[in-house]
């Protein structure tokens, strides 16, 4: 299995689980954190249960308990979870709570757009929102394909 089909297969049903809970597109949240988290093989995925490179900033809440731990090459602090479903839960907790506008949309389009033009990308950081928004729906559509390829395509 390539690196998509593997995090595509082994995070699919966190995503949604996440997504039922939160009355976001399952697809979405696996979109966004195939994108934070380089397909669940970056350092924060990898040792932190982080797949959405979440800061450690903010309130704790059910998912992420205060946890963290210090960036060597940006300084910044990182959430830590104690298990990967966390970390989809707190990304669609957030979304859900902070970001009304972007779990309200029903199409990658939308998602796409009002995910873009949000607080949560970051110009500050380096972020572009016109090619988070276009790499968004070229990877969601990705994982739709991989998805029905893998018949793990969800309901």
């Amino acid at each position: 299995m390539d690196k998509k089909e593997d995090y595509i297969v082994k995070h699919i049903q966190f995503a949604v689980n996440a997504g039922k809970k939160y009355g976001i597109n399952p697809l979405f949240i696996l979109a966004d954190g195939a994108i934070e988290g380089a397909w669940a093989t970056s350092y924060s995925a990898l040792h932190r249960n982080n797949n959405f490179g979440m800061t450690a900033y903010g309130k704790t809440n059910p998912y992420w308990k205060g946890t963290k731990s210090q960036s060597t090459s940006s300084g910044l602090y990182f959430r830590v979870y104690a298990t990967m479903q966390d970390s989809f839960y707190d990304f669609a907790y957030q979304i859900k709570n902070f970001y009304a506008t972007v779990a309200a949309q029903t199409t990658i389009e939308g998602f796409a757009d009002a995910i873009s033009k949000s607080k949560y990308i970051s110009k500050a950081n380096g972020d572009n929102p016109e090619i988070y928004k276009k790499l968004l729906i070229s990877i969601y559509n990705d994982i739709v394909a991989i998805a029905k390829k893998k018949n793990c395509l969800p309901t």
